[in-house]
């Protein structure tokens, strides 16, 4: 298996070393021919929101979160850049499991990243298929089918479940296990490495 995305989350209290680790990673793959380089990568920074009234932070969050990422590997691994690299930014509906990219226009010119230019925003092959997945997983888990799933499954089993995961998103844990989807909590960080003294991580369980 051959990682085609990095995915950004604030967990780390410096998350400036698994940025960089990870952008090594995806530009080693590059280097060894793994990706062709016509498909590119991408650099997916994702917030999510529970309602209407925290989806500005969200926002916010996520664009923050893709300047840090920017600067970041720019400057550790700036040999990335030279290969077809794009950055995917957006907010993530925890009801829905919707992923919605920010977009650049009259009503959210202040949220968009304007220290990254513009054409690593351009798509490529991975950024439309992580797209187009993610339209099908939340159509998915909306179905009223996979609601009743759930809520049966909660009721015989009322314990809480958190994954700590890596950052490559390889593992489909909901398939492995054969929990029903949104059961499962992942949380991603580089090597599935947390602390339990992290606020950002103590937030998300407390939540």
């Amino acid at each position: 298996l051959v990682n085609f995305a990095l995915l950004v989350n604030p967990f780390a209290v410096d998350p400036e070393h698994p940025l960089a680790t990870s952008g090594k990673v995806l530009l080693g793959n590059l280097m060894n021919e793994r990706i062709e380089k016509e498909k590119g990568v991408v650099v997916m920074i994702s917030t999510s929101y529970r309602n209407l009234i925290d989806k500005r932070h969200s926002e916010l969050k996520a664009r923050d979160l893709a300047e840090y990422a920017y600067e970041t590997l720019k400057e550790s691994v700036p040999e990335l850049f030279d290969y077809n690299v794009k950055f995917l930014v957006g907010t993530m509906d925890v009801n829905t499991r919707l992923f919605v990219p920010l977009e650049k226009n009259d009503d959210t010119s202040s949220l968009f990243p304007t220290s990254i230019p513009k054409e690593y925003f351009e798509t490529n092959q991975i950024a439309e298929f992580v797209i187009d997945h993610n339209k099908k997983q939340s159509e998915e888990f909306t179905d009223p089918y996979q609601t009743d799933l759930r809520k049966v499954y909660r009721n015989e089993h009322p314990t809480e479940i958190m994954a700590l995961k890596c950052m490559d998103g390889r593992m489909n844990l909901p398939l492995i296990t054969g929990v029903p989807m949104g059961i499962i909590q992942p949380m991603r960080n580089i090597g599935a490495k947390f602390s339990i003294g992290w606020k950002a991580l103590y937030d998300e369980i407390k939540s």
